[in-house]
């Protein structure tokens, strides 16, 4: 079931890569997990009535889209063919992670590259 990405405006990825309240780099899988949360807190809200909760989910999702959108990003600007460079075992490890969470959250883009890493690093293995 997909419930879709709700037009959120003017929300757009932030320009550095690295986010600075966490010191890390966007994460797709982190922004669904973010989006996912907030879904979880809406509804709470809804359920309690509770004008908190549901500001708060709010807020969730949309930083949560907003990191998937950056994640995104980043991923596009890493182009496929340095995977070659990345260690094997690493590569299968992460595409099989990214294609079991994308098939579990309904995100086909996530099925996709996972299984393009996990062929990516079996590749490396027979060179």
């Amino acid at each position: 079931m997909s419930i879709g990405v709700p037009n959120l405006g003017n929300i757009k990825p932030p320009t550095d890569p690295t986010n600075t309240s966490t010191g890390r780099r966007p994460s797709q899988v982190h922004g669904h997990a973010e989006y996912a949360k907030g879904v979880v807190n809406e509804t709470i809200g809804q359920m309690a009535n509770s004008p908190s909760w549901q500001a708060s989910g709010i807020e969730d999702k949309a930083a949560g889209i907003a990191e998937m959108r950056a994640g995104k990003e980043m991923v596009d600007k890493d182009p496929r063919e340095n995977y070659q460079t990345r260690d094997r075992q690493r590569l299968k490890t992460e595409g099989k992670s990214q294609n079991v969470l994308g098939k579990t959250v309904g995100c086909q883009g996530m099925v996709k590259r996972g299984g393009e890493k996990v062929e990516a690093g079996e590749r490396l293995g027979k060179s």
